[in-house]
């Protein structure tokens, strides 16, 4: 699946309600260069490559999950810092949203650790059915600009991993390493392929499909170069402040960042 999180008409909406939601963005401020002194971090997606991987190694390590990765049978082991998700968009309904929301507060019971990121446009939906209770919850909102900064709007996303890769950046990481991310769509046009079953996720049990919206190949290719636009400028901001990025996701089609071996990271520097 490849497609815009968010069409034209809920980008204006976010953009135009930035400064409604300053009070919640506001709360962000004492995120920044909170992890600093952490020398790295791993951004875990959901991409079939995952299942692959042993990542019984991270379990020491600073990650950041995204999307369904709470289905993930290590997710309890691992307690990732933190947890995004993408904001509530069409074609995607409440009652959708809400449902996968509550699988994730149940995956998640037990594990105090991991704080939940999301859309400050779904804060009302998120009391609205009580998920993610005594959970800290913090909140973005998309449709900034460089440099990132979590008490403002964020610069543009296509997928949560970019919000992922933001949020590890703000936080004044220095190293971080992609797995997941096998953006590999064009190779499984028009099926939906992760490292879990697709009725592990509350969408599909929704009939909710990754593909509605997709006409042909020819949108995907837009889609795809949309896609490694945002890298680019995430590429161009990295080395501006510093912050290596690398990806560790074997056969992925993502050559932005320079690939690397996750069993050799893992073997070094204190990895187990």
């Amino acid at each position: 699946m490849l497609r815009k999180i968010y069409n034209k008409f809920v980008w204006w909406r976010y953009k135009a309600g930035a400064g409604k939601y300053s009070s919640l963005l506001r709360m962000n401020a004492p995120l920044k260069n909170s992890a600093a002194g952490i020398e790295r971090c791993f951004i875990l997606a959901t991409g079939p490559s995952i299942r692959t991987q042993d990542l019984s190694a991270l379990q020491n390590e600073f990650c950041i999950s995204v999307s369904n990765f709470f289905v993930h049978p290590l997710f309890q082991q691992l307690q990732p810092e933190f947890h995004i998700f993408a904001g509530c968009h069409p074609p995607i309904t409440e009652d959708t949203m809400a449902g996968w929301w509550k699988d994730a507060t149940q995956f998640m019971e037990g594990n105090a650790r991991t704080k939940v990121f999301i859309h400050a446009a779904d804060k009302a939906l998120k009391d609205k059915y009580q998920v993610f209770e005594g959970r800290q919850v913090y909140y973005y909102c998309n449709g900034g600009a460089y440099p990132v900064d979590f008490t403002l709007p964020i610069p543009g996303i296509q997928t949560v991993v970019h919000i992922a890769i933001y949020l590890a950046m703000y936080l004044g990481i220095k190293e971080i390493y992609l797995l997941g991310c096998d953006h590999s769509w064009l190779q499984h046009f028009g099926k939906s392929m992760h490292f879990y079953e697709e009725k592990q996720h509350a969408f599909v049990r929704n009939n909710y499909s990754e593909w509605s919206s997709t006409k042909d190949m020819g949108d995907e290719f837009k889609a795809y170069a949309n896609l490694w636009d945002v890298y680019r400028a995430i590429r161009t901001d990295a080395a501006a402040t510093g912050t290596r990025i690398y990806n560790a996701t074997p056969g992925s089609m993502l050559d932005i960042f320079p690939p690397k071996d996750f069993s050799q990271i893992v073997n070094t520097s204190g990895g187990e």
